[in-house]
């Protein structure tokens, strides 16, 4: 089941980022004012990862079989962030359009972005979702992709009529994802993680739980001296009963 996961979200992954560009080229390529553009984008991939955390958390679709639910989620969870992300990069290069070493300048783009996608896969494996977990890595980097769109709308010096309402979005956004962080290891843990443990909680009222996550597996825990035994999910697999 990982293989068709990790496949069907870097397929998702593709598609948006397809999908992206070809929503700048057809609707906003005329648009010229791209700082505000990847200002916003940033503000709504945020707001498109609290989503999928919410969707985890609430609306996972636990009666689907197994395998059907690695198809499915990816395209919820990651579809609207990779679109978003797809917007940008033509965005980006609109900023350089002008320069008479075109060439290089979208180069230099490509070269940051890898670089940028390589650390951000480094730290976000290594560092955060051992020290976090991934839900509260995730609200964690919402918080600062809402905060980078935020400032860059601020920065602009375009005067819009619709710039101050863009900043309050900003700022109810970065609002929203500090809250959510707030929140993870209770509300927006994973849904199938909350059926479980109601479960047990329900027959077992004294039942207590650990979740742990690390750079191998995610580890979902619950014991109970009523019950005399132990729940172990390992990736939301359950090993003993």
């Amino acid at each position: 089941t990982f293989v068709y996961g990790f496949s069907a979200a870097l397929a998702v992954f593709l598609l948006g980022l397809a999908i992206g560009s070809a929503i700048y080229q057809r609707w906003l390529s005329h648009f010229n004012r791209p700082g505000i553009l990847i200002g916003v984008s940033h503000i709504l991939i945020g707001l498109s990862a609290l989503s999928a955390v919410v969707f985890i958390a609430f609306f996972m679709p636990l009666w689907i079989p197994h395998p059907l639910v690695r198809l499915i989620s990816p395209i919820v969870v990651f579809l609207p962030l990779t679109v978003f992300s797809g917007i940008m990069f033509p965005a980006l290069s609109q900023i350089f359009n002008r320069s008479p070493n075109l060439g290089s300048s979208i180069g230099f783009i490509y070269a940051v972005n890898s670089l940028g996608s390589i650390a951000g896969s480094l730290l976000s494996g290594l560092i955060l979702i051992p020290a976090l977990g991934s839900v509260a890595a995730v609200l964690f980097l919402a918080g600062i992709n809402t905060t980078i769109g935020t400032l860059l709308i601020i920065t602009q010096k375009n005067r819009l009529a619709f710039k101050p309402g863009l900043v309050i979005a900003g700022g109810v956004a970065i609002s929203l994802s500090l809250w959510s962080l707030y929140q993870a290891d209770s509300i927006f843990i994973p849904r199938y993680i909350k059926v479980v443990l109601n479960y047990h909680q329900q027959k077992w009222p004294d039942t207590s739980f650990v979740v742990k996550e690390d750079v191998v597996a995610s580890i979902f825990a619950t014991t109970s001296k009523t019950r005399a035994g132990r729940k172990l999910l390992i990736d939301g697999v359950g090993t003993t009963s």
